[in-house]
């Protein structure tokens, strides 16, 4: 027979300490992919939807892989993201990618896989199960 599992019973100041890396990193495309990247944050996968940032995705400049300071955007339209990043293009415009599961959600399309200038794919290893790289933020 198994071992009972253990219990555990909650008591005033019991607490868990939770600590997650949402550091934005890129997993770098490769064959029909090539060029490209998919942007995350922690374990979020971010999106380009046109609503948000009211140019078509063709005319979309590239992101830089370095020099990247995000900031949390605020929407006041229907639906919501839960989830909205500003970043600066390689030219300088700002880029709004919002997270994959509010990407579409008003029929438009969405693309995960973007221009991003200077991104070094990376190879596999225990250490890099998923073969991304963090962008790089400025110095201070």
């Amino acid at each position: 027979m198994p071992a009972p599992a253990p219990t555990w019973t909650w008591r005033d100041g019991d607490r868990i300490d939770l600590s997650l890396d949402l550091s934005l990193h890129l997993w770098v495309g490769e064959r029909d992919c090539e060029g490209r990247a998919s942007v995350y944050r922690g374990p979020l996968l971010l999106a380009y939807d046109p609503r948000f940032g009211g140019t078509e995705f063709q005319a979309l400049a590239p992101l830089k892989a370095s020099g990247v300071t995000p900031e949390i955007a605020a929407w006041q339209g229907y639906p919501e993201p839960w989830l909205l990043l500003k970043l600066r293009a390689a030219d300088g415009a700002p880029v709004l990618l919002c997270d994959f599961a509010t990407a579409g959600a008003t029929g438009r399309p969405y693309h995960t896989w973007l221009r991003v200038e200077g991104a070094q794919a990376q190879p596999f290893s225990r250490q890099n199960p998923l073969r991304s790289a963090q962008l790089k933020r400025p110095a201070l």
